[in-house]
């Protein structure tokens, strides 16, 4: 699958199709950082949603999802 590192996806993906790609992702890159944008439009139930590392809504913005994405990336240097 190449390299490996972020992996995004938002709730315009169902979520049975995000649970398949994130497994699969987490399968080849299991240090792999996978980000959930989601929307406060979802109807769905957030035990419905599959597990990413960071869910992140869409309200935040570019900005706010690098943001986020950085601020997770150095806690998570620092920890290793």
């Amino acid at each position: 699958m190449g390299q490996c590192g972020i992996f995004v996806s938002c709730a315009l993906v169902s979520d049975i199709v995000n649970a398949d790609l994130f497994g699969l992702f987490k399968r080849f890159c299991p240090d792999g950082v996978i980000v959930h944008v989601t929307s406060s439009r979802s109807q769905m139930r957030p035990t419905a949603q599959p597990h990413a590392d960071l869910e992140i809504e869409e309200a935040s913005g570019p900005d706010g999802i690098a943001k986020v994405l950085i601020t997770y990336l150095k806690e998570h240097e620092e920890a290793a």
